[in-house]
């Protein structure tokens, strides 16, 4: 598998901190404080607010290897993935109603999360309502499916039931 990127598609494939050091050359330009304070917005990564609330709460519990924006390859397609833990091929997405509510989304979901799981990959699901005032318990669950994961990493077992 190719090693998984942490660019943004909506970014022209440019970093965040690239973006802000270009922005730093435009300080005196109008926009430009708003832009810094968007780009310093998405630094940790995560394109929604409960994406970045969530990649913030997994670090702070001491999580390692955890990436927001992560483009990964599965039965010949190319997938952004919310957050990933690719050593354990973990991925967690956080599915807000905006965007995942026309029937075509829905429709994609359900195949982009079929290829992901037929490549390798175990995928967790929540909502934004999900991690309202439960981000600590949300993180638990995360951590849990990441553990069992590596034991499996460990031991070499492939066990398909979760």
């Amino acid at each position: 598998m190719p090693t998984p990127s942490v660019t943004s598609p909506c970014n022209g494939g440019r970093r965040p901190p690239a973006c802000l050091g270009a922005v730093e050359r435009m300080s005196a330009r109008p926009g430009a404080p708003a832009a810094r304070a968007l780009i310093t917005l998405v630094l940790d990564g995560g394109v929604s607010v409960p994406e970045r609330e969530l990649l913030r709460g997994l670090r702070r519990s001491g999580a390692q290897g955890w990436s927001a924006g992560v483009h990964v390859e599965a039965c010949g397609r190319r997938y952004w993935l919310d957050l990933a833990h690719v050593r354990t091929r973990l991925a967690v997405e956080v599915d807000g109603w905006t965007v995942h509510s026309r029937s075509v989304a829905f429709h994609e979901d359900r195949q982009r999360q079929n290829d992901l799981v037929r490549g390798g990959w175990t995928v967790l699901r929540y909502t934004p309502a999900q991690l309202h005032g439960r981000v600590c318990a949300v993180v638990a669950e995360i951590r849990s499916v990441e553990a069992e994961l590596q034991g499996r990493l460990r031991s070499g077992a492939a066990g398909k039931c979760r």
